[in-house]
């Protein structure tokens, strides 16, 4: 957040809960009780928190006020989310959800709290990143290889590879460079 606050996803003991963290002071201002089936987090510039859900063969978003951590509604998606990735414009809100069969990116719309489109990706994918005009996503599979793919199609406009054991996809807020978090032996890098 631009006040120096950051929301973190905790999971210890069997409890779930939302944190908010003073990056400033180091300490943890605000804690909110979460579901255990909660798996990914994303702030929108617009300060909605987006908690994905995974549940059996179910998923669903929370979106949460970003300042309280209360909750504003809950949006229902296809399968049970892998990743979030908020949209540069404040108002989208990227979810990679799927099963063991198919896999997809569907927006939510924050303005409205409901879905919109789906965008098929590679069944594989373990994390997106969203080029900041919106227009290209990027899928990053765990076999080492990312598509760039239109959302407004669904076509796969590139693909590269990025190199074994890849574990995280981020992109700057000027649409390159794109960073992918690797595991390398026992430590990790980053590629650019």
């Amino acid at each position: 957040e631009p006040d120096g606050l950051m929301w973190l996803l905790a999971d210890a003991k069997g409890a779930a809960t939302l944190q908010e963290l003073n990056l400033a002071s180091g300490k943890i201002e605000t804690i909110v009780p979460e579901s255990l089936a909660a798996d990914s987090i994303a702030q929108s510039s617009s300060g909605v928190v987006a908690v994905g859900l995974a549940s059996g063969g179910s998923g669903a978003v929370e979106l949460r006020n970003g300042t309280s951590g209360a909750l504003v509604a809950t949006v229902p998606v296809g399968a049970p989310v892998k990743g979030l990735a908020a949209g540069a414009d404040g108002t989208t809100l990227y979810v990679l959800n799927g099963t063991a069969t198919s896999a997809s990116v569907t927006l939510v719309d924050l303005q409205t709290d409901a879905t919109s489109v789906s965008v098929p990706v590679p069944l594989a994918t373990s994390s997106i990143a969203v080029e900041p005009t919106g227009q290209s996503l990027y899928a990053l599979t765990s076999s080492g290889e990312v598509d760039q793919i239109n959302v407004g199609d669904g076509l796969v406009a590139a693909r590269f590879a990025v190199g074994a054991d890849p574990l995280q996809l981020a992109i700057s807020d000027t649409g390159t460079p794109l960073y992918v978090l690797k595991r390398v032996g026992v430590g990790a890098n980053v590629g650019v």
